[in-house]
C-alpha cells in the first residue's frame, strides 16, 4: 500500500468510526429585537452569522448518514410550517462542496428583512452513523415543540422509554422519522428522549420546565430510575428545547474536552447564542436546565442534588476514608452505601468509613428531604490494597564513628527510604 493510500484509509477509518459527533447551535433574540435584524460584526461569535459559520464547518464531513437541520419561530407565532425547517439527509458530502445546500436558502430566509425570527434552532452532525430528521418536531394545541440532542440513549433505557410510552401513544404522536413502537431499532434515541418528555410536558398543561424536571427525575420508567441512571453522564441526553417562547438546555455529560461542552451568551446586539464545542462566556454545569427567555434573565435549575467529595481513593488496609457531602437543595438526610451490597453504611452527613477487604469500590450517595430524594453512585471510586508489604531496603550502608554506628538505606518506595543513628 502506497504512503497516499495508507493516509487516505486512516481517514478513512477515523471518519467511520467517529460514531455519534453531534453539534447544535441555537440563538434566541431578546424582546424588541429579532434575528434578521442583526448585522454582520467583525471577530467570532457575536453575531447570527457567526453561528451559522458554526453549522457549515462541524457539518463538513467526507461520510455520513444524518446530516443536518434548521428552523426557526417567528414573532409571536408558537406554530411552524415546512417553510420554516429544512433538513438535509443523505450519504453524502453535507457542506462545502460548492452546490446551493438546503442551508444556504435557510440562512438567506431567516435573515431576510421580511421575516421577524426570533428563535433559531441548528443540528448538525460530523460522523458516520446515526440518521433522522434533527431537530424534530411535536405539534400539540397551538404549540409546535422543537428538540435537538447531543449523545447517545442506551439501547436499554431506549427500550425502556418505549415501552413506558405504550403504543397508543404512537397512534396519536407518529415519529417524524420512521419509528415503530415494538421495533426498538425503527426508532432514533434523540427523538424516543423527547417523545418520552412531551409525555410529561402534556401531562403539565404544556408546561415545558416542569414536564423536564419530571421526566428527568421519574424514578421507575419500566425499572430505571433515571435520576441514577443520568446523575453521572452515562448515558449524555444533553439537549436544546423550545416551544416558540423561550430556550430549555439541559447538560448531564461530564466535560471530556470540547465534546461534553454546552454554553451560552448574551451579545449586545440584542440575542443569547447556544453552542456546543469551544464554550461561550457560560458553561452549562453537569445537571443543570438553563431557561432562556425573551424577557428575563436565564434562569438555572440544578438537578440531581446529590454531590460529594473524597480526599483519598487509594490505599492499603486498613484503609480509612472520609467523605464529603456537597449536595444541593438543602437535605436532611443522608445514606450511604460503601461496599457495593446494597446496604446503607452510613447516615451521617460527613461520614469516615474503614475498608477491611482489598477490592475497587463504588460509592452510592442518598439524600432526602420532605421535597425530594435523589441518588448519585461514584463507580469504581475507592481501590483498597492489601496490607503493605514489609520493606525490602537496599543499598545498606553501615558506618561506625567513634560509639554510633550508622545505619543508612534505600527503599524502590521512596518515602520508605532513610537514616537511623544508633
Amino acid at each position: 500500500m502506497s504512503k497516499k493510500s495508507l493516509i487516505f484509509f486512516i481517514i478513512l477509518l477515523l471518519f467511520s468510526t467517529s460514531g455519534f459527533a453531534c453539534d447544535m447551535m441555537a440563538m434566541i433574540s431578546l424582546n424588541g429585537h429579532s434575528i434578521s435584524e442583526l448585522s454582520e460584526i467583525n471577530g467570532g461569535f457575536n453575531d447570527p452569522f457567526d453561528f451559522f459559520d458554526y453549522m457549515k464547518e462541524r457539518s463538513d464531513s467526507l461520510l455520513n448518514n444524518d446530516g443536518y437541520g434548521v428552523l426557526y419561530y417567528k414573532n409571536d407565532e408558537t406554530i411552524l410550517d415546512t417553510t420554516q425547517i429544512w433538513y438535509k439527509i443523505g450519504h453524502q458530502r453535507w457542506y462545502g462542496d460548492g452546490t446551493e445546500e438546503p442551508l444556504d436558502t435557510a440562512i438567506a430566509d431567516i435573515m431576510s428583512e421580511n421575516n421577524y425570527p426570533v428563535i433559531v434552532l441548528g443540528h448538525d452532525r460530523n460522523g458516520s452513523t446515526g440518521y433522522g430528521s434533527h431537530p424534530f418536531t411535536f405539534a400539540w394545541q397551538n404549540t409546535t415543540y422543537t428538540f435537538m440532542h447531543n449523545g447517545t440513549v442506551t439501547g436499554d433505557i431506549k427500550a425502556a422509554m418505549m415501552n413506558y410510552l405504550g403504543e397508543e401513544w404512537f397512534h396519536r404522536h407518529p415519529s417524524n422519522w420512521n419509528g415503530q413502537f415494538g421495533i426498538l431499532n425503527s426508532f432514533i434515541d434523540s427523538e424516543l428522549l423527547f417523545h418520552y418528555i412531551m409525555k410529561f410536558v402534556l401531562e403539565n398543561n404544556g408546561d415545558v420546565e416542569v414536564g423536564i424536571y419530571f421526566a428527568l427525575n421519574n424514578r421507575d420508567v419500566q425499572g430505571y430510575n433515571l435520576p441514577e441512571e443520568l446523575s453521572d453522564g452515562s448515558p449524555v441526553i444533553n439537549f436544546v428545547m423550545s416551544d416558540g417562547e423561550s430556550l430549555y438546555i439541559f447538560r448531564n455529560s461530564v466535560v471530556s474536552g470540547n465534546s461534553g461542552n454546552l454554553s451560552y451568551e448574551r451579545f449586545r446586539t440584542g440575542f443569547y447564542g447556544i453552542k456546543t464545542q469551544n464554550p461561550l462566556a457560560n458553561v452549562i454545569e453537569q445537571n443543570s436546565l438553563v431557561i432562556i427567555y425573551r424577557d428575563e434573565h436565564p434562569q438555572i435549575i440544578p438537578f440531581y442534588n446529590p454531590r460529594f467529595s473524597v480526599q483519598n481513593v487509594i490505599g492499603y488496609l486498613p484503609f480509612e476514608v472520609s467523605f464529603t457531602d456537597e449536595s444541593l437543595g438543602e437535605p436532611t438526610d443522608w445514606q450511604w452505601d460503601f461496599q457495593n451490597d446494597g446496604i446503607y453504611d452510613s447516615m451521617l452527613q460527613h461520614p469516615t468509613w474503614i475498608y477491611g477487604s482489598p477490592g475497587i469500590y463504588d460509592v452510592k450517595l442518598k439524600i432526602c428531604s420532605p421535597a425530594f430524594t435523589d441518588s448519585i453512585i461514584k463507580h469504581n471510586l475507592i481501590t483498597v490494597f492489601d496490607t503493605i508489604p514489609p520493606p525490602k531496603p537496599t543499598g545498606v550502608q553501615i558506618a561506625i564513628y567513634g560509639n554510633d554506628i550508622a545505619l543508612t538505606w534505600t527503599e524502590n518506595d521512596p518515602t520508605q527510604s532513610g537514616s537511623n543513628i544508633f
